[in-house]
């Protein structure tokens, strides 16, 4: 487990992926009929009639007929069976999440599900990273978070959505058009209930020592507000020829834009969720990229800052999973991340794009 209009966003890959990461549900529809239990089901254990036994018997000493037997079973029997009902979604589903969506957000997968069933519990829910916007207020596009993240979102307000693909104007359309007409829950589709977010934390407890090179213990007065476990804050506020600068940043964008050395892949480990920019992250942290086929096709490990990353020119991007491996205990991504391998602008402290905030160490 997020560009113009529906061009692209980047997960988790909303990845989530995920990716935080994905997973399908699979419980059996709401509403799905089934008549091979019907007593209108014909019984065939005993399909000859009293008066072909009486014949039968009649005629003990010549060889039954097996036309005259067998005339009398019904024809059509597996006529009479019903078939299943399969669920149907609604036409923004069907439009728009559905093709577009649903592979990063999903039950198990990026907050929030996207899938048929849990549409209805958008409505009037408090977004995970800006707790202070709706997903959706029925009647009321412009309002809804979740329509400005796919038509156009405002500032501060993460990426465009989907991260991939250029949606059509009638997926656009079917959003709007369902959101103005009160967002009304799709029908006769398998309810997951509602999805409620968790944080990832660590799974054992994370000691610090001494502030390495280029760290200090007071915060400095630029650098962001926030929690900082380490207690060690980057110390310089411009650039430096270091691995272990500006943790928690946009590695590969901030690369691309000061020209720095070209970044394939790059992020920072933390042993929680909500750590401010430039606070220290986890060093000595296992990190291992997996292909498609779920191969590993490069490691490292992060640094005394818990940076990571990768060259380009060592190893060009491709679609990827990340695996984390620390004292014993390992965490993966679920979902195949196929847009950019800058890990901390999904990952950020309030979480960006469907990631539940930051890479935290298993």
């Amino acid at each position: 487990m997020k560009t113009a209009g529906f061009r692209s966003w980047i997960v988790g890959a909303m990845a989530l992926q995920t990716l935080q990461f994905s997973a399908c549900d699979d419980g059996a529809p709401s509403g799905t009929l089934d008549a091979r239990g019907s007593d209108t089901s014909p019984d065939l254990s005993n399909s000859d009639s009293s008066e072909q036994d009486a014949s039968d018997t009649a005629n003990a000493d010549t060889a039954p007929d097996a036309q005259s037997d067998t005339a009398t079973a019904p024809t059509d029997a597996v006529d009479t069976v019903e078939e299943t009902v399969a669920p149907i979604g609604c036409a923004v589903a069907d439009e728009l999440f559905t093709p577009y969506c649903t592979l990063c957000h999903d039950k198990d997968a990026n907050f929030p599900d996207l899938t048929p069933g849990a549409l209805k519990y958008l409505v009037g829910t408090r977004a995970f990273a800006y707790p202070d916007e709706f997903l959706v207020v029925a009647g009321d596009p412009e309002a809804s978070l979740l329509y400005r993240k796919v038509h156009g979102p405002a500032a501060g307000e993460g990426s465009i959505m989907p991260p991939v693909d250029e949606v059509p104007a009638e997926a656009i359309a079917a959003l709007e058009a369902w959101i103005q007409d009160g967002a009304k829950p799709c029908e006769n589709v398998f309810d997951p209930g509602p999805m409620v977010p968790e944080k990832p934390s660590p799974g054992g407890e994370i000691t610090f020592d001494a502030a390495p090179s280029g760290f200090q213990a007071t915060r400095p007065s630029w650098a962001d507000e926030g929690t900082c476990t380490a207690e060690q804050w980057w110390k310089y506020s411009g650039d430096t020829e270091s691995s272990s600068m500006h943790p928690g940043h946009d590695c590969v964008g901030c690369h691309q834009r000061e020209r720095g050395p070209s970044f394939s892949f790059g992020g920072t480990v933390y042993p929680s969720a909500s750590e401010a920019r430039d606070c220290r992250g986890v060093s000595g942290v296992k990190v291992e990229l997996l292909d498609a086929d779920d191969n590993v096709f490069a490691t490292t490990t992060t640094n005394g800052a818990g940076n990571f990353y990768w060259r380009k020119s060592s190893v060009p991007f491709e679609a990827y999973r990340a695996r984390l491996s620390y004292q014993g205990r390992s965490r993966e991504m679920q979902l195949v991340q196929r847009v950019s391998g800058d890990c901390n602008t999904c990952h950020d402290a309030t979480g960006n794009n469907g990631a539940l905030g930051r890479i935290v160490a298993p």
